[in-house]
């Protein structure tokens, strides 16, 4: 079920809506050098879905490698929170990490979320992979039924661990 949410930069100088089914995905973590540093957690949306709110010029483009895809990212905090991506570039790929429910403000629980697990670091590999799989759904109408993970929140691993607590005591023991 498509729903409203607020996109941001850290700073929110970079901002836009989008109109996104989270729930029902597909949401994705991928395994390459960029996006693995970066701790992106990737959504697809349809170019229509996705509003820039504020001025473009707050945007500074990086490209990498075969230079196809468009990392946006905010010039005045840094972070990426959406991009044009190579695989589909007719689609905005969403940060989740950077999303809020529209109606609350509340930030997405990105751990209650399911994900499929990209293999960006092989790419064109996995993309080979993903043609045919395509292809094959489309000829049986038998959909691809991929592996779904969850994040696990911190908090699950150590109920019990408060971490200003821990910060505080790892800084203090020098």
């Amino acid at each position: 079920m498509q729903k409203r949410y607020l996109g941001q930069c850290h700073c929110g100088k970079v901002a836009y809506a989008v109109e996104a089914d989270l729930e029902g995905g597909p949401n994705a973590i991928c395994n390459c050098t960029n996006c693995n540093m970066k701790a992106f957690l990737h959504h697809h949306v349809e170019k229509a879905c996705f509003k820039l709110l504020t001025a473009f010029d707050d945007l500074k483009l990086y490209k990498f490698g075969t230079l196809s895809a468009e990392h946006y990212f905010c010039k005045f905090c840094g972070v990426e929170s959406f991009y044009r991506s190579r695989s589909d570039p007719h689609m905005w790929d969403i940060n989740v990490r950077c999303l809020r429910h529209a109606d609350t403000g509340k930030r997405v629980d990105i751990y209650a979320l399911s994900y499929e697990l990209h293999d960006g670091e092989h790419w064109e590999e996995s993309q080979s992979i993903r043609h045919e799989r395509d292809r094959r759904a489309r000829e049986t109408g038998i959909p691809h039924q991929a592996k779904f993970w969850r994040l696990i929140a911190p908090a699950e691993c150590a109920p019990d661990l408060d971490v200003a607590v821990a910060f505080r005591q790892t800084w203090e023991s020098d």
